[in-house]
């Protein structure tokens, strides 16, 4: 039974942000949904308008288009379709991503079968490269509490991206906004911060499909001072030694990478700097 528009059973939020093309393939993916008790949540981020990026559902009843006033980033987009949404369960999808038909249709029916401890339920995903080449990417197991992965040399969340993610409302209220502040890490964040006050249910297979995005060299500086406003957020993690040296690595490759202005995505291998490169990238820039 599909509920009236005004209280539907899920909210799903699309930034409207970027290539118009990115943004057709996400909503006509979430068009396609054998649950179809959904409203979808166009948010414009005030370059442009929001309904100019939504011809293939201009005339669906389910799709709701909200315009912010300024340019922003996904996060602030997620924020607005958050307090504009009506739904008890909320889902995020980002332009360039797709869900399988099926996703939404066996989230809910986990979250049926689930207790109320339970407020998120997730899936494994297709990553696809630039290239158009697929991968299996398994999600890494988020119910166990722990903040690191078994490597220690990352966040446990580090590989869990927020397209395959179906989040209780009441939850998502107590975690509070996405940090926009931390531009791409956001995602990551929310994701601590849920797991710190709910369970999580792993779907083992791929019910999304993630598109891979080349990084700029000043998104790559970006995502370097997202890196660190993360560690600040999060000192705890400071004392482990392992997971301090993978960061500053991680930081030194991508200022290095910057530096000679190579574009980077999960996909793409570089060569390592030579030793000493990084102090005089630094000096440099």
């Amino acid at each position: 039974m599909i509920r009236d528009r005004k209280h539907p059973h899920i909210s799903i939020i699309l930034p409207a942000r970027g290539n118009a093309d990115c943004i057709t393939i996400a909503l006509e993916s979430i068009l396609c949904q054998t649950k179809t008790d959904f409203e979808l949540i166009v948010v414009g981020d005030g370059t442009a308008g929001a309904s100019a990026d939504v011809p293939a559902g201009q005339n669906d009843p389910r799709i709701v288009v909200i315009q912010k006033k300024e340019s922003s980033n996904n996060a602030a987009a997620f924020n607005g379709g958050i307090a504009a949404a009506g739904g008890e369960l909320v889902g995020f999808i980002r332009p360039g991503d797709a869900w399988d038909e099926r996703k939404l249709e066996e989230q809910v029916s986990c979250f049926s079968l689930l207790s109320p401890e339970y407020g998120v339920v997730y899936s494994d995903t297709w990553e696809i490269s630039p290239a158009g080449n697929r991968a299996y990417w398994h999600s890494p197991e988020m119910d166990d509490g722990d903040l690191l992965n078994e490597y220690a040399t990352d966040f446990q969340a580090a590989g869990l991206d927020i397209s395959p993610v179906l989040v209780r409302r009441s939850v998502l209220e107590r975690a509070g906004p996405f940090d926009e502040s931390l531009g791409c890490f956001s995602d990551m964040d929310m994701i601590i911060r849920l797991s710190r006050i709910c369970r999580f249910h792993h779907i083992g297979k791929p019910l999304c499909h993630r598109r891979s995005r080349m990084n700029s060299p000043d998104r790559i500086i970006g995502k370097s001072i997202a890196r660190l406003l993360l560690l600040q957020k999060y000192p705890e993690v400071l004392h482990n030694q392992l997971f301090v040296a993978h960061q500053a690595d991680q930081i030194r490759r991508a200022l290095w990478m910057a530096r000679e202005g190579i574009p980077s995505s999960p996909a793409r291998n570089t060569p390592e700097p030579e030793p000493g490169y990084y102090r005089k990238a630094v000096l440099d820039l």
